[in-house]
């Protein structure tokens, strides 16, 4: 049922009566508090952020663009440990880690548009920046937030402002930037399943008045929440082989989603005294070795999965008919923090096993110069250079049986370079205007080994260059029509490119693959280009009430699709896939174009009673045309029989989605903060391709249906001699979605609630901080994200979330 506004405003003051009785706080780690400037305030103080969201600076409530800006402290008051966590206290915001066969990857939406999807051949629809610096890719994008600034979270597309793929809308991450503070900090801390996470950030004077270094690091190891567990260990009559002794482990034979990085930053900042001239240079690297994502089969179609020969568990005898054990429910586990995977399937007489950890390298530099000209004229360059290489693998049914097992790597490189001239003219700066070019290219290598035993024992390694670039030019401007009137606009041309080649070889590492080999050798490439318009009208009502109303537009690039499994001919000269009366040569080796948004938006930014009570409320109209969505089961583009064998995306067809927002931060008395969000947001299909299989009444994936809502808050209490104590809890919700374009019971992501808290201490002259945490206070046992091949494979498996966990840290600063 549909949660209205009114189940909202029960919601909300239920919620604040929870907050007033407990009292207490958010997730794991605490984090680096920011100490600069407008960021440097506690969630009780009403200092605003600054962002620059428009290319200048403006206060956060003055800014006419539906904004969730946290500051540093912010973040380490909740306890924020990544994008993930932010976004799920931003309304309207998904970011999800996925595993599984996705990897160290994420799905990101805001406002119902985005991309779950990390190959290179699609784009993300959410476009994610460090320092202005765009980040193309999906994989590893869930940072650890250290040493932040702050963290903007733009909602709408900003294709004129943000510029490529934030169609849906654009989050940007702002570390801190080096100066003469004396500030340096180090924290250590240690939590459930043994984890430990350590650090730490200083700045350094290497020239008085000039040049400045800080450097930031962090360090973090923890044990695996869910149990790899031996089947034919833990059931010695069940037919299943054991693989190792029950020796006191409870016949646990890994785990799964443990957490281990280090990772380091130094950056540079050379700004002299009555200097026009400020250069930035940052330098970043992280290693991350954690395991495999937190997965486990959850559904299992025994009547498909059954009679597959090369399925069948190796050595495995049914104790009841003396046949074969294929994949059956029995293997879902009745332990949510459990699974049976082996990680090792045997192909055509090989065996080969998956490692249980990961191994992600992520690296870049990045150097910016600003130049003021004039009073009135400045310019700004940001170049950088940015990379990634990532390890993987995936058990994708979870269990004992060979149903599909998966081993990934893939490499990315990427340059980019943004040019600014920003001015003003006229009397009192009447007109404020920044110009703009933007160049961005790429290089993605896919190498993977696929063993798809569910396929009739179909093996094949690829090993996929993908080669993309862009260039734009953009202005935007706003005209000071009056006081308290603006009109803000702008435009950005985009012109992008994309080529894919494609290997599939067999098992002997040259010769085309069996029954997929069509593909190999194949190339592929997408071009296209693109306006993008901005329309914003803002009026301040009061000096604390700002109304606005906007038109604007934004883009996700088309380009081809990244899994054909058959191409031109797949039996041999004369053959097509297809059917007689409309054979189709290329069968899923096809492209797909842009997905294309128009949006309509109202909003009001207030405060009230002195500052003590915040409320911005957003409604909007999203229009969707060619829509973009992956089937998984395409029998018209495939040979007879084999529409399974499918992960093809096309242009489903034209969407609406409206919703509205409500964001509120209330300080009845000093110390005392209550903050809420709260989201709703109705997608429906305006006309939809009827050979996709797609109902009219499907609801696209990873969208909540219909609401999402956080609440939190906190006091802080000033003890005379003893320091300041601060608990706080959150409580965040989400409901119900389903992961797959085409809507059935098995892909349906129930709805979660989880509560967090934390109390804090810190000394009276603030050099100290001791932080106790608990996250999901609850033991809620939920899922973050479903994989469906039911209908296809067999199966589907599912990606858990974190169990209660416990952690205390001790900060210094110094």
């Amino acid at each position: 049922m549909a949660k209205t506004p009114t189940h909202f405003v029960r919601l909300f003051a239920a919620g604040s009566a929870c907050a007033l009785a407990f009292g207490l706080a958010a997730p794991a780690f605490a984090e680096q508090a920011s100490q600069a400037d407008a960021a440097a305030q506690s969630p009780s103080d009403t200092k605003e952020i600054v962002v620059t969201a428009q290319f200048r600076k403006e206060k956060l409530q003055d800014t006419p663009i539906s904004i969730t800006a946290i500051s540093g402290a912010t973040l380490e008051a909740r306890s924020q440990a990544n994008l993930a966590d932010v976004a799920k206290q931003a309304p309207s915001v998904q970011l999800t880690d996925l595993g599984g066969a996705f990897g160290p990857s994420v799905a990101a939406t805001i406002r119902g548009v985005g991309q779950g999807d990390f190959d290179p051949a699609l784009e993300p629809g959410v476009g994610i920046y460090i320092d202005d610096v765009y980040y193309a890719s999906l994989m590893g994008s869930n940072f650890s937030l250290v040493d932040l600034d702050r963290v903007e979270v733009l909602r709408g597309p900003q294709g004129t402002l943000s510029g490529r793929n934030s169609e849906g809308g654009s989050i940007k991450l702002f570390a801190r930037k080096p100066g003469p503070e004396n500030d340096g900090n180090f924290s250590i801390g240690y939590g459930s399943y043994r984890a430990i996470d350590a650090r730490g950030a200083t700045n350094l004077t290497l020239v008085d008045d000039a040049l400045w270094a800080r450097i930031s690091g962090v360090a973090h190891t923890d044990d695996g929440y869910m149990r790899r567990v031996d089947y034919g260990c833990a059931f010695p009559k069940s037919g299943v082989p054991s693989t190792s002794a029950a020796n006191g482990n409870g016949c646990t034979v890994g785990r799964q989603g443990g957490k281990t990085y280090v990772g380091g930053r130094l950056a540079l900042r050379y700004a002299p005294t009555g200097s026009p001239l400020e250069v930035n240079f940052a330098a970043d690297y992280t290693k991350d070795t954690s395991q495999v994502a937190a997965t486990r089969l959850i559904a299992v179609n025994d009547a498909l999965a059954k009679g597959c020969a090369s399925c069948a568990v190796v050595g495995g005898v049914d104790p009841v008919t003396g046949g074969k054990i294929w994949l059956n429910s029995s293997f879902i586990p009745t332990d949510p923090y459990v699974t049976y995977a082996n990680r090792s399937d045997t192909i055509n007489g090989r065996t080969i096993t998956a490692p249980d950890k990961t191994r992600t390298e992520t690296w870049g530099f990045s150097g910016t110069i600003d130049y003021r000209l004039s009073d009135s004229l400045a310019i700004k360059s940001i170049t950088a250079y940015r990379g990634f290489s990532t390890e993987y693998s995936e058990d994708n049914d979870s269990s004992p049986a060979q149903v599909s097992l998966g081993l990934e790597n893939l490499k990315q490189h990427q340059f980019s370079e943004e040019l600014r001239l920003s001015g003003s003219v006229g009397a009192n700066k009447i007109f404020e205007y920044t110009v703009g070019g933007y160049y961005f290219k790429q290089k993605t290598t896919y190498p993977t080994h696929q063993l798809l035993n569910y396929a009739g024992g179909l093996e094949f390694y690829g090993n996929d260059p993908v080669d993309a670039d862009s260039k734009a030019g953009f202005v935007n401007g706003v005209f000071h029509i009056m006081p308290g009137l603006d009109f803000n606009g702008g435009v950005r041309y985009t012109k992008e490119s994309k080529t894919y080649t494609y290997t599939r070889l067999g098992a002997d590492g040259v010769t085309p693959a069996f029954l997929i080999g069509s593909v190999n050798g194949q190339s592929a490439t997408y071009s296209g280009n693109h306006w993008d318009y901005r329309a914003n009208l803002d009026y301040k009502v009061t000096p604390d009430v700002l109304v606005f109303g906007s038109f604007s537009t934004g883009f996700k690039g088309g380009g081809t699709n990244p899994r054909p499994f058959f191409g031109p001919s797949p039996f041999g000269p004369g053959t097509s896939c297809g059917t007689a009366a409309a054979p189709e040569p290329n069968c899923q080796l096809r492209s797909f174009g842009p997905e294309e948004l128009k949006a309509y938006e109202i909003g009001v930014k207030s405060t009230f009673f002195d500052h003590r009570l915040t409320l911005n409320v957003s409604g909007y109209i999203n229009k969707l045309s060619k829509l973009q969505a992956t089937l998984l089961s395409c029998p018209q583009y495939s040979p007879p029989g084999l529409g399974f064998l499918c992960a093809l995306p096309i242009n489903a067809g034209d969407a609406e989605i409206k919703g509205f927002e409500v964001e509120t931060i209330i300080r009845p008395v000093d110390g005392f903060t209550i903050d809420g969000s709260y989201s709703y947001l109705d997608f429906k299909y305006k006309n939809v391709d009827p050979t996709t299989g797609i109902t009219p009444a499907s609801i696209a994936p990873g969208l909540p249906i219909h609401s999402k809502w956080a609440i939190g808050a906190q006091y802080e209490a000033n003890i005379s001699g003893f320091g300041t104590l601060t608990p706080r809890i959150d409580v965040t919700h989400q409901d119900k979605e389903f992961t797959n374009v085409v809507n059935s019971a098995t892909n349906v992501l129930p709805a979660y609630t989880v509560l967090n808290a934390r109390i804090s201490w810190v000394s009276p002259n603030k050099d100290w901080e001791i932080a106790g945490v608990v996250t999901n206070l609850t033991d809620k046992a939920y899922l973050t994200s479903t994989f469906d091949l039911y209908n296809s494979a067999g199966f589907e498996y599912g990606t858990v979330g974190r169990p209660r966990e416990f952690a205390l840290s001790v900060k210094r600063k110094f």
